[in-house]
């Protein structure tokens, strides 16, 4: 049994076809703050014992500004953050 799953395994990583590129991505996803009012216990960036490497603040309106109009038009994007704010 386990000599099946292990060929197919191979197969499949070893014979297949590379995936074809896109020219651009299908989805983008800006983070537009690091700010966050919660303290959860699991969060990587505020979580208990985390020390912050850079600095807290929202995106700068020029900047996002330049990367909606360089990214033109998308079927799927969203503006978020890894944060609750």
């Amino acid at each position: 049994m386990v000599d099946v799953v292990y060929k197919k395994i191979s197969n499949l990583l070893f014979t297949s076809k590379p995936a074809a590129v896109p020219d651009y991505p299908s989805f983008v996803l800006m983070e537009v703050t690091n700010a966050c009012n919660l303290r959860c216990r699991m969060c990587p960036i505020y979580g208990e014992g985390v020390t912050r490497k850079r600095e807290t603040g929202f995106i700068r309106k020029d900047i996002w500004q330049r990367a909606i109009d360089e990214i033109g038009t998308l079927s799927r994007g969203t503006l978020g953050s890894l944060s609750q704010t």
